[in-house]
């Protein structure tokens, strides 16, 4: 059973009306409104936020973890989504593998000891996450490592028995399927949701969706809406969150070279072509002459955020 399918189960189990589920979930601090949970449970929308599910779970009395991995699984595209539910259903193993990857990049010698002291501490970490945070760090991670050292998956594969074909077929599936989930920022809208990318087009650093604001940037074939991949500059490592400081960061004036970037000047966020003079003047260029030219002013709040890596979509193309 998918999510629609399960909620519309529970709904009928626990008796309530539509209305009466919305009543209770505003009441809980989480206003659900009755139309959409009748379009939940018919299956007319995408599973809602991990947030939604855990309140409908509590008012409908039900296993919320359950729903919400139905959730993230329904939410991949179809093609993947027997692969995302193979991670889901064995992510405790695919967990240890990410744990030992991280030991390994911080020890020189095997300790088993220590991999497991290590492992049982990234473990507790990872779980006092959001499920569909833990789930979409631990499967990106596994597939960028598949892509960026397939000799570590093949070693790993082959201890545990793992025929080489399907070693090897694992490792095409993480270069060229959408299986790494990541965050589509609409600043227009002011909105986050997600999509799903090939770890062969985020191999190294952090990456997410950027939905253009505006045509600043239509000399460039960057329209309002269209969407696109980008780099964060400033990163630390994504497991610095959950524990060993993995950082790496460089400086503005190293990444200053006329590309394109996302920057934020004076609390605005702006997408424009940057450029560094001999003397140190950034100059910040749009590609559509409405949008004069900026001078980085010695008071003035600017900061490099992004690289833009591609433009994934133009909606205003035939």
């Amino acid at each position: 059973m998918n999510y629609s399918e399960t909620l519309a189960d529970y709904l009928k189990k626990c008796g309530l009306s539509h209305r009466e589920v919305s009543r209770r979930c505003k009441e809980l601090g989480t206003p659900v409104s009755q139309a959409y949970i009748s379009q939940l449970a018919k299956g007319d929308v995408p599973p809602p936020s991990e947030e939604v599910t855990r309140i409908l779970a509590q008012v409908l009395d039900c296993e919320a973890d359950k729903l919400i991995w139905l959730g993230y699984i329904d939410k991949a595209p179809e093609a993947v989504r027997p692969i995302i539910r193979h991670y889901v259903e064995k992510l405790d193993s695919y967990e240890a593998f990410v744990a030992s990857m991280f030991y390994d990049a911080e020890n020189d010698e095997e300790d088993d000891a220590r991999l497991a002291e290590f492992a049982t501490k990234f473990r507790d970490m990872m779980q006092q996450q959001p499920l569909e945070h833990r789930a979409d760090f631990i499967i990106k991670m596994f597939n960028r490592t598949a892509v960026a050292h397939p000799d570590w998956l093949i070693e790993f594969g082959q201890d545990l028995g793992v025929e080489n074909g399907n070693i090897q077929n694992t490792i095409q599936k993480a270069a060229e399927a959408p299986l790494c989930r990541i965050p589509v920022l609409d600043m227009e809208n002011d909105a986050t949701t997600y999509d799903w990318i090939a770890a062969s087009k985020i191999r190294f650093g952090d990456y997410m969706y950027l939905v253009a604001p505006d045509d600043s940037m239509s000399g460039a074939n960057i329209m309002k809406g269209s969407k696109l991949l980008v780099k964060t500059i400033n990163e630390e490592y994504c497991f610095h969150e959950f524990g060993p400081d993995y950082e790496y960061k460089q400086p503005n004036d190293a990444l200053i070279k006329g590309k394109i970037y996302l920057v934020e000047y004076n609390k605005d966020i702006l997408i424009r072509r940057v450029y560094k003079a001999l003397d140190g003047t950034i100059t910040l260029v749009a590609e559509n002459p409405k949008y004069p030219p900026i001078v980085v002013g010695s008071n003035d709040d600017f900061e490099l955020d992004s690289l833009v890596v591609s433009v994934e979509f133009n909606p205003n193309e035939d």
